[in-house]
């Protein structure tokens, strides 16, 4: 039931996350037990420990799968970014896409600005569409736009200390 594929994510977390227990090839095992089950969580922490090889080999292009059957999360989108700009490998380079996801990131940001302690994530949130400008990826370069995105995040953030 529902409640054993919590139980399966929660598991996956605390192999991921306590130090006691940490242990990334388990981490990855429950998480993807309960990923195949249909828990969107488990599906980003599916996706990017593919894409990073943590707990488990390598595998971008499994892992961009997982990441787009969850590519309405943030996180998830950030990590696309980063694999569709060339960050993960030149191979898995998709400008149009890095650049798409980027935007939809910074849109929604936009939107609905992390506040209170999230307001941190701000610079880790809007960092994808800076380095789409900076370095012309989906775009054509525009350096002073980047530098702008990132200004921004960077006063949102010391604005929640």
């Amino acid at each position: 039931g529902q409640n054993n594929v919590e139980a399966m994510y929660r598991l996956g977390r605390l192999y991921y996350f306590d130090s006691g227990f940490h242990d990334p090839r388990r981490s990855f095992a429950w998480f993807l037990r309960a990923a195949e089950a249909g828990h969107g969580a488990a599906r980003f922490f599916t996706g990017q420990a593919l894409v990073t090889g943590a707990g488990t080999e390598r595998n971008i292009p499994s892992g961009v799968k997982w990441l787009e059957g969850c590519s309405h999360m943030i996180d998830a989108k950030i990590r696309l970014c980063e694999v569709y700009s060339g960050f993960r490998g030149k191979e898995h380079a998709n400008p149009e896409k890095a650049f798409a996801h980027a935007l939809e990131i910074y849109a929604r940001h936009q939107e609905k600005p992390y506040s209170g302690v999230f307001g941190k994530l701000a610079l880790t949130a809007l960092a994808p569409l800076a380095y789409c400008y900076e370095h012309g990826i989906g775009t054509a370069p525009d350096p002073a736009r980047a530098v702008e995105i990132l200004k921004g995040a960077e006063n949102e953030a010391q604005a929640c200390d």
